[in-house]
């Protein structure tokens, strides 16, 4: 039809308000092994009020999940499954309006959620009027690292080594890798990033700018030197 005398709802209209609910009503925040492990290693360096809610966590939990999802995206992202909408589609022409109307979500899995799982909340929350699918490049969230083996211990032993200033604490990756297809064979998968990055170098990735520093750089490369003569050897 044309843009002059627009039904209502109009497709892309019917996407956005799904957009906006999905972001409005996302799935609750939990606990994983590895957040647990995080903060209990990084609790004896916290100031004495975190450090007190932290000690305290099972009794605090609620409040300290909610903090967690207010405090910062990265924080958010320990405790909960995000959703990021990153594309959308409608009409090709401005004076036309769309028969079909797409979004994108990008949803990063927590440990112990599903794509099922995911997907049914989803349509929960869009309603029968919308279709919601996964695309091909869908995975589930990859098993857990343990840390009380020697693969961990050498790695960290090689941080602390070049890194002095460094403090050493299991996390959650959130992003994707090609890590993932090692674990068919070898349950030590790890992934580390030896680059120190401020809040505003980490802001530039994917991107305008991308880039690294020259002294990270530096200091990058002297870490794999030192983990290969460590592990290879």
């Amino acid at each position: 039809g044309h843009a002059s005398t627009p039904a209502k709802p109009t497709a892309l209209a019917s996407i956005g308000k799904a957009v906006y609910d999905i972001e409005k009503h996302q799935m609750p925040a939990v606990w994983t092994a590895p957040t647990k492990e995080l903060i209990k290693e990084l609790a004896p360096y916290m100031k004495p009020l975190f450090k007190f809610v932290i000690v305290n966590r099972d009794i605090l939990s609620p409040l300290l999940k909610f903090a967690l999802t207010k405090l910062h995206p990265v924080a958010a992202a320990l405790v909960k499954t995000t959703f990021a909408p990153t594309m959308a589609k409608g009409s090709n022409a401005a004076n036309v309006l769309p028969p079909y109307a797409e979004a994108v979500i990008n949803c990063r899995l927590i440990d112990g959620n599903t794509t099922d799982r995911v997907v049914a909340h989803i349509k929960k929350i869009v309603g029968k009027d919308i279709e919601v699918e996964v695309p091909l490049t869908g995975v589930e969230p990859s098993p857990i690292s343990p840390t009380n083996t020697d693969s961990y211990k050498q790695i960290s032993g090689v941080i602390k080594s070049v890194f002095p200033d460094i403090k050493v604490a299991p996390y959650m990756f959130f992003a994707a890798t090609d890590s993932r297809y090692f674990y068919p064979i070898c349950k030590n998968v790890y992934r580390f990033t030896p680059f120190k990055v401020t809040e505003e170098e980490q802001s530039r990735v994917h991107a305008l700018n991308e880039r690294c520093d020259i002294d990270a750089l530096e200091k990058a490369t002297e870490f794999f030197i030192a983990l290969i003569e460590k592990t290879c050897m």
